[in-house]
C-alpha cells in the first residue's frame, strides 16, 4: 500500500450536497487532486474523481469549458465580457430597488455575476456576503 500524505482538504456544502476537495501526496506517484460529492441526505450516489497533478491544468480547462457551455443554456451571457451598457443598466436597476435575480434575468447573467459587478461598481460593500444579500432589495440592506 502506498504512503499517502494529505496536503490540503476543504469541505464545501450546498443545500443538497457536500463536496470534499483534497490534495494528497502519494509516495512514488506524486500529488493527486481528489474531488468527492455526496448527497446531504445520505441517500444517493457518491461521485468522485482522482486526477494526477500533471493533468490538473488540462482538467480545469475542460471542466471550465463544459461548465460554461451548460450554464449558457440558462444564462446566455454567462462568462462573457461585460458591456458598458450592461454596467449602466445594473446601476440604474439596482438604484430602483430591483433584486439581483431580476437584474440577472434581464441581462441573461447569473445572480452571482451581477453581485460581483455590484461590488466592482462599488454599489455594494466589498465585504458583503452574497448569500445574505440575494433576494433582497437595496432598501433592505444595512450598507
Amino acid at each position: 500500500m502506498d504512503n499517502v500524505k494529505q496536503v490540503f482538504q476543504e469541505e464545501l456544502s450546498t443545500d443538497y450536497h457536500v463536496c470534499t476537495i483534497k490534495v494528497v501526496d502519494v509516495e512514488g506517484k506524486g500529488r493527486w487532486l481528489e474531488i468527492k460529492r455526496k448527497p446531504k441526505t445520505g441517500t444517493g450516489p457518491v461521485e468522485s474523481i482522482k486526477i494526477p497533478e500533471k493533468y490538473i491544468d488540462e482538467f480545469n480547462v475542460k471542466y471550465r469549458n463544459a461548465y460554461i457551455e451548460v450554464l449558457r443554456k440558462k444564462t446566455p451571457r454567462a462568462w462573457m465580457p461585460w458591456k458598458e451598457e450592461e454596467k449602466l443598466k445594473i446601476q440604474s436597476e439596482f438604484k430602483q430597488s430591483k433584486t439581483i435575480e431580476q437584474i440577472a434575468s434581464e441581462l441573461q447573467r447569473t445572480p452571482g455575476a451581477v453581485f460581483i459587478q455590484l461590488k466592482l461598481l462599488k454599489l455594494v460593500d466589498e465585504k458583503a456576503n452574497y448569500s445574505e444579500f440575494i433576494s433582497k432589495k437595496v432598501d433592505d440592506e444595512p450598507f
